[in-house]
């Protein structure tokens, strides 16, 4: 998925807003916050330390939807697999 992203944050030492435009290599988690779910973005060309977290209607919106889906699917099968049925005695 070859879509530019902006970033923006603040920088430490001067205070300013910086921005720059990355892409996304992969969504690699997922975290529920109050009501909604936030993904951990990983950026193409940056180190794990770059990873960012954005609420899924934001990624949603801006085309991301297929990297959701893969992601959720994984992890829903991942949850299957390690599902025990506990028998009521």
């Amino acid at each position: 998925m070859d879509k530019p992203f902006e970033v923006k944050w603040v920088d430490e030492e001067s205070g300013k807003t910086l921005k720059e435009k990355r892409i996304i290599k992969k969504l690699v988690s997922r975290r529920k916050v109050k009501k909604e779910y936030h993904y951990e973005v990983q950026w193409k060309n940056k180190t794990m330390d770059f990873n960012s977290w954005y609420p899924r209607e934001t990624l949603r919106k801006r085309g991301f939807t297929k990297l959701i889906t893969a992601l959720d699917d994984k992890l829903a099968a991942s949850q299957q697999d390690g599902y025990v049925q506990h028998r009521k005695r």
